[in-house]
């Protein structure tokens, strides 16, 4: 008998007994770590009496080359939806956070969960990928950091329930808690694993057969069946009727246990493919981009992992869809809904009659308790929650630049800090906490108020590239690592000189959100503005959405591109905004507002043609810029608007009047809402009579309506321009 067996026998007892699963750490040099891990496995096989015995259960995640048939690191998603009684991660190469999240979820209850590192008091200082992982181009290497590790393993060396051996042995094990003997309530629904799955699934068929404009909403934590229980609702439902159902995540990787799960109801063959009845129903993935553009018909939809999603679109389904159920991880390694969930509810309470929200808590493949699952939690900060709001004035809120290597140390502090940032964004992840603490060029700057965060921001220093790096980038043969900024001003906007720039990219800004719309995410960057004595501009780089264009324009930022293509995960526009701080600056970005203002009419009525006329009308919106209307684009603006001429005649006319009105702030405070609206989708999108909203007869009266109250603001604009002639 080996000495560690016992060891790992009364690990697993203890672990099966109570539901739970054990994480051993491996510590030492990496050939020892693989033998041992070996042994485990190949001795586990006689021990778990709950595996399924016509596979290997146990799941390497390692170099092939040194484990023949292991999954390679970087396709550790591939295994989501497995599980098994031993899984086996090399973290040798490098503690990558997206692989300790994805593998998280893959040991059942019972089962063991085995890291290999090595020694934890040499592990901070050695050398692994993350240094190339995070490298930025004109940036020593040693200047990535170092801190990700050195909180894991302070958090591996403190934590009782964590199972460390090395090459000396075992160290002192503690008790671990006893088992919950309080029984779970059983499921009402046979396919069902728990009682909270059995009651989403009933809330997902009514919502789908029931009174119209009722969502459901699902929100769990990771491995609590909310994926699946789309797909046993989307199983029973095509079951009853043919119905045309559409599912759209992140990526069809998102949705593939929901896919998975509607054929098994339904007798079909497994896999995570698109699924179709005799009878003429469907389940089909769709991006988020292409349901967003492509405006399918559907019976339901359903909308997981929703919080990668801005609410804009969120809204935007919620009008045009009327049965809809949308499931978030709130707590997950893809990412953080929390802020999603604080948000939602006033949306849904303006779009809907009634919604209903279900809160799945039991987990499905291991105890509530589970020591590996609050360990996970705890190392990757996925529990994190905004800190509690400050009692005290804020308007003596302090300034502060953060050090990161107190930051590291500082576990409260930094819990607070990452808290606060997922609530501002619909997806933070591990790797989002590695960049933090690790990155060279990366800044963490707030506002403080009582020893609390109230607000934050994240901020890349970015530019001062070499001349020929940025012809190269001009001429799309190199790209500088981790110059976003720089780079997209180079090679989508011509700015060969932006290159030479130092600009900080604000690559997060958060505010508490019980203290939003006081001003304070502002008072942060006038503050940084304020402290900023060698950059030559700020920017940022985002999905657009009204509320960030309005905030961003606010604190003086111009938006200068915003992207031609959605995002297929989100759904959304990639903006960019700058404000230039030094002469040099303004010399080179100074005039791109201007220029961008001026690109954007032509690309509406193409690429942009769907883009939503809340986001377009203020990016269209500023002072007046070329091109001019003439004599005769105003003659026959006015004849439209009189009734003499149908507008479709005359669209060049209309087109040159209409982009300066809606381009200028006096010419459109004599437009309504709705005239604006219209103006945008028929002249300047060129979107079909058909998508007005409305019949022709009436769509041609409002834009006569619009025109008739834009015509002495035209005639007094035209005069003006007029007198200026020689």
């Amino acid at each position: 008998m080996h000495a560690l067996d016992p060891l790992i026998a009364d690990l697993r007892a203890s672990g099966g007994a109570a539901h739970h699963r054990r994480l051993v750490v491996l510590a030492g040099p990496r050939p020892w770590g693989i033998g041992e891990a070996a042994r485990i496995a190949a001795a586990s096989k006689t021990e778990d009496t709950t595996a399924p015995k016509t596979e290997d259960d146990t799941l390497w995640l390692t170099d092939p080359e040194a484990v023949p048939g292991a999954t390679p690191p970087a396709q550790a998603r591939r295994l989501l939806g497995r599980e098994a009684g031993t899984v086996i991660v090399d973290l040798h190469p490098e503690a990558d956070p997206d692989l300790i999240g994805v593998t998280l979820g893959l040991a059942r209850g019972g089962g063991l969960l085995l890291w290999l590192t090595p020694d934890l008091t040499r592990w901070p200082h050695q050398l692994d990928r993350q240094r190339d992982r995070l490298e930025i181009t004109g940036w020593p290497p040693e200047a990535v950091g170092r801190r990700f590790v050195s909180r894991l393993t302070r958090l591996i060396e403190a934590d009782p329930s964590v199972t460390v051996i090395t090459p000396d042995g075992p160290r002192p094990a503690e008790a671990l808690p006893a088992p919950n003997e309080t029984p779970s309530e059983a499921p009402s629904d046979p396919a069902c694993l728990t009682a909270d799955q059995a009651k989403a699934v009933a809330a997902l068929c009514r919502a789908s057969t029931g009174r119209a404009r009722r969502p459901v909403v699902l929100t769990a934590d990771r491995g609590r069946g909310k994926s699946a229980a789309l797909g046993i609702a989307a199983g029973r439902l095509l079951q009853d009727r043919p119905l045309k159902i559409w599912i759209t995540a992140p990526a069809r990787q998102s949705a593939a246990p929901a896919l998975s799960m509607a054929r098994q109801i339904l007798g079909q063959r497994p896999g995570d493919q698109d699924l179709a009845t005799a009878e003429g129903g469907h389940l089909r993935f769709i991006s988020p981009g292409d349901l967003l553009d492509l405006q399918p018909e559907a019976d339901f939809v359903l909308v997981d992992e929703a919080a990668t999603l801005p609410l804009p679109h969120i809204a935007t389904l919620l009008q045009r869809h009327p049965r809809l159920a949308f499931a978030t991880t709130v707590h997950g390694y893809e990412g953080t809904g929390r802020g999603f969930t604080l948000k939602l509810p006033t949306l849904l309470d303006h779009h809907s009659r009634g919604w209903r929200a279900v809160r799945l808590q039991a987990p499905i493949r291991w105890a509530e308790g589970d020591p590996v699952e609050a360990f996970g939690a705890k190392a990757l900060i996925l529990d994190a929650e905004a800190p509690a709001p400050p009692e005290g004035d804020l308007d003596g809120a302090e300034y502060v630049r953060l050090d990161r290597d107190a930051l590291g140390a500082d576990e409260a502090d930094l819990r607070d800090l990452f808290g606060l940032l997922i609530t501002a964004h619909y997806r933070t992840g591990p790797s989002d906490l590695l960049r933090m603490l690790d990155s060279p060029n990366m800044e963490i700057h707030g506002l403080k108020c009582g020893g609390r965060w109230v607000s934050a921001a994240l901020i890349s220093a970015e530019g001062e590239l070499d001349p020929a790096l940025c012809a190269d980038t001009l001429a799309g043969r190199r790209r500088p690592a981790g110059h976003m900024l720089p780079e997209t001003l180079i090679y989508h906007s011509g700015l060969l000189a932006a290159g030479a720039l130092r600009l900080g990219r604000i690559v997060r800004i958060a505010t508490h959100p019980e203290l939003q719309g006081q001003g304070l995410g502002r008072r942060l960057l006038a503050a940084i503005e304020a402290e900023a004595d060698t950059l030559d501009g700020l920017g940022s780089v985002f999905g657009a959405t009204p509320e960030l264009l309005r905030f961003w324009r606010g604190a003086g930022f111009s938006p200068i591109r915003l992207g031609v293509k959605r995002g297929k995960s989100s759904g959304a526009f990639s903006a960019v905004v700058i404000h230039p701080l030094s002469p040099r600056a303004q010399a080179t970005l100074g005039a791109e507002d201007e220029a961008f203002r001026a690109r954007l009419p032509h690309q509406l009525a193409d690429p942009l043609r769907d883009l939503s006329p809340d986001l377009a009308l203020p990016l269209l919106s500023g002072p007046e810029i070329a091109p001019r209307f003439s004599a005769r684009d105003l003659a026959e603006a006015r004849r439209c608007a009189e009734g003499t001429q149908d507008p479709d005649l005359y669209t060049h006319g209309l087109w040159a009047v209409v982009c300066w009105a809606l381009r200028d702030p006096r010419a459109r405070a004599r437009l309504s809402d709705d005239d604006q609206r219209i103006l945008l989708r028929r002249v300047i999108q060129r979107r079909p009579w058909s998508e007005l909203g409305v019949g022709r007869g009436q769509a041609v009266k409002a834009i006569r309506g619009a025109l008739g109250a834009l015509m002495p603001a035209a005639a007094h604009h035209a005069a003006a321009l007029a007198s200026l002639k020689p």
